[in-house]
């Protein structure tokens, strides 16, 4: 009999925007690089994964995931077992505590430049950003004179994804934004789908 955790439900608490928690994948997003389908390179990378998720979450322990975050710690027993899960799958423990709105952003600096390129435009943004915080790329959206929504939208100019999520969207794997941007784009409607590399470029 032993307890066990799922580096794939612990990634999904820590980072709920990635398009995918394949291990290789999150391990990328991280920046540990490993060895894949070795028996030795999964188990440390998995290991990594999870002493850098507990920092995410800031937590001292796994076992302090399941009063801190809603995890319920798996469990194997002759004859059977109990799967390692998230009690509450639908947001995670970092969205709880505190759900960043696109509302809450206000212009810092003013007047803006009108020949900005961001200027007017709506941006919407998705994945973990690995050059800045989310809320500092909106502040300075919002401090060039554009404007932030929380969902896709008909009048949405942009949807920024995550350096790491747009690889993952590059291979076809697509968070429900990434999805609705496109069958946005199907209707002829112009939003435009940006790396955060192309991102920082147009700030």
């Amino acid at each position: 009999d032993t307890d066990y955790f799922c580096t794939r439900v612990i990634a999904k608490l820590a980072w709920p925007e990635h398009p995918t928690y394949a291990l290789d994948h999150i391990a990328r997003a991280i920046g540990v690089s490993f060895r894949h389908h070795d028996a030795e390179e999964d188990a440390r990378a998995c290991a990594l994964i999870a002493i850098t998720a507990c920092r995410q979450l800031n937590v001292p322990s796994l076992y302090s995931l399941q009063k801190d975050c809603g995890l319920r710690v798996g469990r194997l027993y002759a004859g059977g077992y109990c799967p390692c899960g998230a009690r509450h799958s639908a947001r995670s423990a970092t969205q709880r505590r505190d759900k960043l709105r696109a509302a809450y952003i206000t212009p810092s600096a003013l007047p803006h430049d009108e020949q900005h390129p961001c200027y007017g435009m709506a941006f919407v943004f998705t994945g973990a950003m690995s050059s800045m915080p989310r809320k500092d790329a909106m502040q300075a959206v919002v401090d060039c004179g554009g404007i932030c929504h929380d969902m896709v939208r008909s009048d949405t100019d942009y949807l920024v994804v995550g350096q790491e999520g747009f690889i993952g969207y590059q291979a076809g794997h697509k968070s429900s934004k990434m999805k609705k941007a496109e069958a946005m784009r199907s209707k002829d409607l112009p939003i435009e789908i940006l790396s955060e590399a192309d991102f920082i470029n147009m700030l």
